[in-house]
């Protein structure tokens, strides 16, 4: 077997040692310190005072910002196309370094714990942040995130005994699941050496959630904010927490609104995120004065039929109930004007089935109209031919 893949990345920079310190002084700043940073930094930054922010500054977006040329930016990337078509993206290491080693550190993370890095190509090379584990002591083992790699992970488990899992997706988690059943593998065995395991991509769907516990591993979310930035849950799983030293964020129509306050190359000010969020400024129980939002929908996502609106989270919850179709893989598509039935293609897994297709699509199609209350045509696909045809750690769920 190849070594490449799971030779972890010793560590030879200066280590921060001031993690506790930094996470102490975050808990000790109050509401009204926050907003009072926030308007010195808008004012500082913008030339405007916050009151006057939204009114003359105007709004961004993906397509707005991959059109921009910065020279030679920090990093290059991609966004993941699942909501619209795909895009340069450009990262900014120091702020991604300033905000996961809060975040590490309080996970549990220390010096000298190794971290596997379950990592997406899209978002630019694996290797990009390396100064970030130098300086926090972590040793990441690098794996890409694809299932053929499932036997590296293992082995690395197995070898190097990690404290955190980054990054689990639905898709993983089903390509997970038919490993351990088809090499009679214990996963909760296998997963007792993990302290955490991220979770992202998309929502973790309800029969996953109640697979992984199954497995007896501690998971959180993360998310992307406005594509560039990350934002995990703590351990009290009441939404993901954000920085407001490094961001600020607006509500726009309950639409999600970013702007970067860390000084950075590259412009990234009232960006449009698409996503619908609730806001919660009071404190986490955790501990941290910030503010937390859940993830409501996204508005690419909303599908209007008939007087109704659609959330893809709506058909999973019903296609991932049977056996055939317990991946919860499936496509919306957009219905025309004057439509009679929405179309929606399941993918089922092939080894699974143990009847007529026509039989699966009947009842598949019966359920989404009981639950849902609208017409609709199934058309059934092999799952794998789905999961081909967009990133690896989600999928696009309305074409």
């Amino acid at each position: 077997m190849q070594r490449g893949p799971i030779s972890p990345l010793s560590p030879n920079g200066q280590k921060n040692t001031g993690w506790k310190s930094l996470q102490s002084y975050h808990r000790m700043l109050t509401r009204t310190d926050i907003v009072q940073f926030q308007e010195n930094k808008i004012s500082e930054k913008f030339g405007v005072s916050p009151a006057d922010f939204s009114d003359k500054v105007p709004f961004s977006d993906k397509e707005t910002l991959s059109c921009l040329n910065l020279g030679h930016p920090p990093v290059i990337g991609f966004t993941s196309g699942t909501t619209i078509q795909t895009n340069i993206n450009y990262w900014n290491t120091n702020y991604f370094n300033e905000q996961m080693s809060r975040d590490w550190y309080h996970q549990g993370l220390r010096e000298g714990d190794y971290i596997i890095i379950f990592g997406l190509s899209t978002r630019g090379s694996m290797r990009y942040s390396m100064s970030m584990y130098e300086k926090n002591g972590v040793i990441p083992i690098f794996i890409p995130h694809h299932p053929k790699y499932i036997p590296e992970v293992i082995e690395a488990i197995r070898k190097y005994k990690p404290k955190v899992f980054n990054l689990l997706s639905n898709p993983m988690i089903m390509a997970f699941e038919n490993y351990f059943e088809n090499n009679n593998i214990d996963p909760v065995e296998l997963f007792s050496c993990f302290d955490l395991f991220h979770f992202g991509g998309e929502h973790m769907s309800d029969r996953y959630k109640e697979l992984v516990k199954s497995w007896q591993i501690d998971i959180i979310e993360c998310t992307s904010v406005g594509d560039r930035y990350a934002a995990f849950e703590c351990k009290e799983r009441n939404g993901f927490h954000v920085y407001e030293d490094l961001l600020y964020i607006e509500t726009i129509d309950d639409e999600m609104v970013v702007t970067s306050l860390y000084d950075t190359p590259e412009p990234f000010v009232r960006f449009k995120t698409g996503d619908i969020i609730k806001k919660h400024t009071e404190p986490c129980k955790c501990g941290s004065p910030h503010m937390r939002f859940e993830v409501l929908g996204r508005k690419t996502y909303q599908v209007k039929f008939q007087n109704k609106s659609i959330f893809p989270l709506d058909v999973q919850r019903i296609v991932e109930t049977i056996p055939e179709t317990r991946s919860g893989i499936f496509q919306i598509k957009r219905p025309r004007e004057g439509a009679n039935v929405i179309d929606i293609i399941v993918g089922y897994e092939k080894d699974k089935l143990n009847r007529d297709l026509s039989d699966l699509k009947n009842e598949l199609e019966s359920q989404i109209t009981s639950s849902l209350n609208i017409p609709n045509s199934v058309e059934l696909v092999d799952v794998k031919i789905i999961l081909q045809n967009g990133p690896l750690h989600k999928v696009k769920r309305v074409i």
